[in-house]
């Protein structure tokens, strides 16, 4: 094996931000964890309830469509759920932040969009309402735990830049 080649088991890892404990502590994140909370406990009722009901009154077909689409909405809340969870620990210092972050980073709901329900198959409206809540709350956790993240990148010094920017203008020289 070649020295350069990274082992398969080997996970990168994620340092946070210098805000990153800023952003937890945010009102934002609250309402994010509230939110992301909330539809666990809307989509359970829904399927334990009203979407039992419905998927009875589905064809063989469009039964197995719903299915699926319950089973991606159950993961999907879990996935959100979870990273929700885990950093709402480090926010309350129950966890540590870099442990969290690179956590967070590392879960599915980062990299698994849930399926799209194709409006032919004619699901129910709830089910259909749930699915468009659970991917914008994912599509809003993976922007929160892409912001945690430090970058790799160094910040361009403003000092210097501006510098660049007058010596271009004036063809002066600043050393």
């Amino acid at each position: 094996m070649n020295a350069h080649t990274p082992l398969k088991n080997s996970t990168p890892s994620f340092q946070p931000s210098e805000l990153a404990r800023k952003l937890l502590e945010s009102d934002d994140f609250s309402t994010l964890y509230s939110a992301v909370m909330t539809l666990v406990e809307d989509a359970a009722s829904y399927l334990d309830n009203e979407g039992r009901a419905a998927a009875k009154l589905l064809s063989p077909h469009q039964a197995t469509v719903y299915a699926k689409h319950s089973m991606a909405l159950t993961t999907s809340c879990m996935r959100t759920a979870g990273s929700a969870l885990m950093l709402r620990a480090a926010r309350n210092r129950e966890q540590a932040l870099d442990y969290a972050v690179s956590e967070v980073m590392r879960t599915d709901v980062l990299h698994k969009a849930t399926t799209a329900i194709d409006p032919r198959d004619q699901m129910p409206d709830g089910l259909v309402r749930l699915m468009t809540r659970a991917e914008e709350l994912a599509w809003k956790m993976r922007n929160l735990a892409n912001s945690l993240v430090a970058s790799e990148e160094k910040a361009e010094n403003a000092v210097h830049s501006a510098m660049a920017n007058l010596k271009l203008a004036f063809g002066v020289r600043y050393n």
